[in-house]
């Protein structure tokens, strides 16, 4: 016999995407993620998850991504310029 799927709860999946419950209980009611329903239980698949944060990944383009794959080609990391003028004044507060 095949071993069933893990499944989490709704309380681990908002650990997981370190988001309160409403965001989880907002994504099933926006059907923007798989769910499984056992009366008033919610449970999801952790694949039906990862193909969520897939769909919702953003590409990086421009200026930045290339930055940030020559620092990967180089062992380098790129790192972001400290704040100047307005916003260093502000961060310095």
């Amino acid at each position: 016999m095949d071993a069933l799927p893990e499944l989490w709860n709704v309380d681990h999946l908002a650990e997981y995407l370190d988001a309160t419950k409403s965001f989880v209980y907002r994504l099933t009611r926006e059907h923007r993620i798989r769910y499984i329903k056992f009366g008033k239980e919610l449970r999801f698949r952790p694949d039906d998850v990862a193909a969520h944060l897939e769909a919702e990944s953003v590409p990086i383009s421009g200026p930045v991504a290339a930055r940030a794959v020559a620092g990967r080609a180089t062992g380098t990391e790129w790192r972001r310029e400290p704040p100047t003028g307005a916003a260093a004044r502000r961060s310095a507060s």
